[in-house]
């Protein structure tokens, strides 16, 4: 019996012991979890303020780079300088130089017409003119001799030595002899100046280019009839070009003269063209609330043509 007391109270503590030792293990787990979650929380609370903190540091940043910022606008490339060969004088053109595409410099001679008939004339005009000069020698002459003689009779007249139907006879002469010497001189005037329009026409018979240039049109050939005041050829001049540019009217006032800018052609895609505000016009243009600016463009390749589609970009610093 006491054998079995024994037995029965040794498995009754054997089995507190262990009962004991579960409640551990089960308290220790449950606190080693409490402190991962609660370093979990803590290392998230501070990526959090990490991320917080970085992105207030970010934020100005981007705030910083998007106050720089460029406006791009479109336009059409136009020449600086362009002019119409024309002349005055009509008549068949015996002289073309050059075609479409040729270069010609101010004052180079590019038209001539056939001038055959007015040499003619000119020649006809010499010869009234000397005609005229020696009639205006002649009656000159007959003009000094008449006034001598009247101022001869008109003495004499004072002195009573002469009549008043002879005086008033030479007064007459003089006053005819003056009047032929008046239309003398006033003829001579008149060749004159019709020869000096006969060598102005003669000098409308050869025409120079107004400006340099490239020949980019021509509406007449060799031998044709010209009418006076056509156009023969057209010259541009495409040394610099201007970037005609819309630009809307709440960014004009960003705009000032010699303002730089970057200008990009469709047809030319790998060359960037430096360029200047060159004119900024006083009022809108033909389209509403927009203005037309000209943007200068040295154009030494030639390769920006009139015509052609650009793109601006502005810095609108």
């Amino acid at each position: 019996m006491n054998k079995t007391f024994r037995n029965n109270t040794l498995g009754i503590i054997l089995a507190i012991l262990i009962f004991a030792g579960f409640i551990g293990a089960f308290q220790l787990g449950r606190n080693s979890v409490r402190s991962s979650n609660q370093k979990f929380i803590a290392n998230k609370d501070k990526k959090t303020k990490d991320s917080k903190k970085n992105t207030k540091a970010v934020i100005p940043e981007l705030l910083k780079q998007e106050n720089v910022i460029t406006s791009i606008f479109y336009g059409t490339a136009a020449p600086v300088q362009q002019a119409n060969v024309q002349s005055t004088q009509g008549g068949e053109i015996t002289f073309l130089s050059g075609d479409i595409g040729k270069k010609v410099a101010e004052g180079e001679e590019i038209v001539k017409f056939d001038n055959t008939a007015l040499l003619l004339e000119i020649k006809k005009a010499d010869s009234e003119k000397k005609a005229a000069l020696q009639q205006i020698k002649q009656t000159k002459s007959a003009f000094e001799t008449t006034r001598k003689e009247k101022n001869r009779i008109l003495g004499l007249k004072k002195k009573g030595m002469v009549s008043e139907s002879e005086a008033d006879s030479i007064v007459n002469q003089y006053r005819t002899s003056e009047t032929n010497l008046s239309r003398a001189r006033e003829s001579a005037i008149q060749i004159g100046v019709r020869i000096q329009l006969l060598n102005e026409s003669l000098k409308d018979c050869v025409v120079t280019s107004p400006i340099n240039g490239i020949i980019d049109s021509r509406h007449y050939n060799l031998k044709e009839i010209y009418k006076a005041g056509d156009t023969i050829f057209h010259v541009v001049d495409i040394d610099k070009i201007y970037l005609i540019v819309k630009i809307p009217e709440v960014m004009i006032n960003k705009m000032y003269i010699g303002k730089k800018t970057d200008i990009k052609f469709e047809a030319i895609p790998d060359t960037v063209y430096s360029g200047i505000v060159q004119k900024i016009p006083p009022g809108q243009g033909s389209d509403y609330r927009s203005y037309s600016i000209e943007v200068l463009i040295d154009n030494v390749d030639h390769k920006i043509r009139p015509g052609m589609f650009g793109k601006a970009e502005f810095n609108n610093q």
